[in-house]
């Protein structure tokens, strides 16, 4: 557990850096250009080619070391980022630039997060994963909450330039941490194909799958209420900011950061006990169906207690599900798994992006420049920034959503089977 703590803490170190580095770059676009559809773009550049390649990350981390990978990422990540420092103290940054290189970092982080959600249950044993899951997912959680603020406070008070070369000194502290861990039992690596199946892990996937009868159930759940969650990316900043003043629709966004730490921090409870997880993640979209429909109802407090519930639910959710793959899937077929699971589940918010930009364009709404406490409370106090006919069809929305997430609990408890633990390999159980 040690181990895992040192890389965990390491790497977060990184992610926060790299978190504020994308969030910095797509408000510095923003302002540049006063565009959402660009504001979306780079925020997509960073999503869509991790999700094109997710077949094929899998598969290289599962045929590689994982230690070496993140390192060989984490290096990759530096690169990119005084690259762009470079080009930026040059006057040479554009939008095709920042595209790529933000394509480069996110196609590095996806695989170094690949590589240590399989490598967890070799450093800390099965019956610690999920105190450990809790662990990740509460300080991935903590980040989320504490990007925006951080990102918007450094981009207003220093300059971008500043940013990358602070991201860039976050990944040195990742690559001390991989330097520190020492895995006891050798990693095994599958044998190597030139089949194009092979290489993209599709046998290997399918094959799990149907060997696993559960697993396969709660992967499909999985997919199927992330779809149905992530594609709300579109629904709700139009919903806030059509319903409620300025202020009480940031408050509302961070409500819902708040409740996913809660929900991280329910799941060292609730994956403890692999044999109820089925049971447990059946229950927890009865919660969720209850949260949009609360949501949906146009009122502060309502919306507020809402946000929390559900999105405590979907960090819970996706938690439960994480445990069980780690537990009852192969290291060798691990990233594999994880990597189709992302895939599938994220597909829905990428795909999202450029239609919330689109549609934030037509709206006519700029992203209000707030220098001071007194500004940010004479906007607070002008109302909605966007028309109320946008509330209505969010609700519309959110309502389906709560219908659908219904209809997956109905159609998942007609069968749900006791999870057996899946033969491991010797040292992970």
């Amino acid at each position: 557990m040690q181990y895992f703590k040192i890389l965990l803490f390491g790497l977060a170190l990184s992610n926060i850096g790299s978190s504020v580095t994308s969030f910095s770059i797509s408000l510095w676009v923003m302002k540049q250009t006063q565009s959402s559809f660009d504001f979306s773009l780079v925020m997509l550049a960073a999503g869509l080619p991790v999700l094109l390649t997710a077949p094929v990350l899998g598969a290289i981390s599962d045929k590689f070391k994982k230690l070496s990978l993140m390192m060989l990422c984490q290096t990759i990540c530096i690169c990119s980022a005084l690259v762009l420092l470079a080009l930026f103290f040059l006057g040479l940054v554009n939008m095709a630039l920042l595209v790529i290189v933000t394509v480069v970092m996110g196609i590095a982080s996806a695989l170094s997060g690949l590589a240590f959600v399989s490598l967890i249950p070799l450093l800390v044993g099965t019956s610690k994963l999920h105190t450990a899951q809790a662990f990740r997912a509460s300080l991935g959680s903590i980040i989320s909450l504490i990007t925006p603020v951080i990102g918007g406070i450094l981009l207003y008070q220093l300059n971008l330039g500043v940013i990358l070369l602070l991201d860039a000194i976050s990944y040195l502290f990742a690559l001390a941490s991989i330097q520190i861990v020492r895995i006891e039992k050798q990693e095994q690596s599958p044998a190597s194909s030139s089949a194009l199946l092979n290489i993209m892990g599709l046998k290997a996937f399918i094959a799990e799958l149907s060997a696993l009868p559960v697993i396969k159930r709660i992967f499909v759940k999985s997919i199927m209420v992330n779809f149905v969650s992530s594609s709300l990316l579109v629904v709700i900043p139009f919903y806030f900011l059509s319903s409620f003043p300025y202020s009480q629709a940031i408050a509302l966004m961070v409500a819902g950061s708040i409740g996913a730490l809660v929900g991280s921090i329910l799941i060292s409870k609730f994956a403890s006990d692999i044999n109820k997880i089925p049971t447990y993640t059946n229950t927890v979209l009865l919660v969720m169906a209850a949260a949009y429909a609360l949501i949906a109802i146009p009122n502060v407090i309502n919306v507020f207690i809402g946000m929390v519930v559900l999105s405590a639910s979907f960090s819970l959710f996706n938690g439960m599900v994480t445990v069980s793959i780690q537990v009852n899937t192969n290291v060798e077929n691990r990233g594999r798994m994880f990597a189709y699971l992302g895939m599938a589940a994220q597909s829905a918010s990428l795909l999202a992006l450029p239609v919330y930009g689109l549609l934030m364009d037509q709206s006519g709404f700029v992203s209000p420049n707030i220098n001071s406490l007194s500004g940010f409370k004479a906007l607070s106090e002008s109302g909605p920034l966007l028309s109320a006919s946008y509330a209505s069809i969010a609700s519309v929305i959110l309502i389906a959503a709560g219908i659908a997430t219904f209809a997956i609990w109905v159609v998942f408890r007609l069968k749900t089977p006791a999870i057996s633990i899946h033969s491991l390999p010797q040292g992970e159980k």
